[in-house]
């Protein structure tokens, strides 16, 4: 006979926050810096297991969070407590960038071996998102001796002066700093559920064709020249933007552009988003064709047209993260 087990369910103990959640919240506003853009609700998290989280005053929350898409096999996963607890028993920290130990090898050998190209890979591991993109910024301007980027109205690429510059979804992510670092023009994203383009822009091929012909029928021809851009910054998926897919053809689209206006350089950058979906590896994906390349399983589909060639740059956010962006 089949042993009926229990179903879990939320259990909230006391408004929220909690007498002990608010204490916290108080101590933080007086000693960390205010500019994390937490929500209204005031989650004071103690300790998670699987999809559930309790907070320090027993309140029990069904996550559907996940760390910002971080902790894809849950909480507290045994496996992963025990990689942990192991490493730290034997070495917890040593300057990659000055020094040698196997991990790292290790680490991007694995990642090579994920990723689905044939040719030799390299890894680079950043610090987070943001550096991640900064890096990628530098290697374009440095390649091409170009300064131009083109990026996507509704873009988060972090919040570091260069990635900034990329950044688009919100008017307060900028206010204050004047003048952005990099010369980056910004081209509406192809939302088709909120289509921005007339259906003269769009012809037969939707929102993916009006934004294409945005850039090579407007930009282009009238503010852009190609032969001073860098590199096209582009989410397969954005994130802050409200999470919108990339329509069928836009990135071959990108591509195509690419090959025949760009020196083969074209950058393509995901923020957590990819966590969440089966067989995604990391945190950020940097792709720059001519430089660094290969992209996750789940981007095969929309991005099946780069070659073996094009090398990934994937960045990795090792640090837990507190919000979508890094400063």
């Amino acid at each position: 006979m089949a042993t009926a087990i229990a179903a879990r369910r939320p259990e909230i103990k006391t408004e929220l926050p909690g007498p002990k959640g608010r204490a916290i919240v108080e101590a933080d506003a007086q000693y960390v810096n205010p500019a994390y853009p937490r929500p209204d609700f005031k989650l004071v998290a103690a300790r998670g297991e699987g999809v559930w989280v309790t907070d320090v005053d027993g309140n029990v929350f069904l996550d559907c969070n996940a760390g910002v898409a971080v902790c894809s096999t849950g909480h507290c996963h045994p496996e992963v407590v025990q990689a942990i607890q192991t490493q730290a028993a034997q070495l917890i920290h040593m300057c990659g960038t000055d020094y040698y130990y196997s991990l790292m090898p290790d680490l991007a050998k694995k990642i090579g071996e994920l990723v689905p190209i044939s040719g030799p890979t390299r890894t680079h591991f950043a610090n987070s998102g943001t550096e991640a993109v900064e890096c990628a910024l530098k290697i374009a301007m440095h390649a091409t001796g170009r300064e131009k980027f083109i990026s996507f109205f509704g873009s988060f690429h972090g919040r570091t002066l260069g990635s900034l510059s990329l950044t688009s979804s919100k008017a307060a992510q900028r206010l204050g700093f004047k003048r952005q670092a990099l010369d980056v023009i910004h081209v509406p994203y192809p939302n088709e559920y909120r289509n921005p383009f007339t259906a003269e822009m769009c012809g037969r091929g939707g929102a993916a064709e009006g934004a294409l012909n945005w850039i090579e029928s407007l930009l282009f021809k009238t503010t852009t020249p190609p032969e001073e851009v860098a590199a096209i910054v582009v989410e397969p998926i954005q994130g802050e933007g409200g999470y919108v897919p990339a329509p069928e053809g836009f990135l071959r689209g990108l591509r195509r552009i690419c090959d025949e206006h760009l020196p083969g350089l074209y950058d393509l950058e995901v923020i957590d988003i990819y966590k969440n979906l089966p067989l995604a590896r990391g945190d950020q994906i940097i792709a720059a064709p001519t430089l660094i390349k290969q992209l996750p399983a789940p981007l095969r589909r929309l991005i099946g047209d780069m070659s073996d060639e094009q090398r990934v740059l994937v960045g990795l956010d090792i640090r837990p993260r507190r919000t979508r962006g890094d400063a």
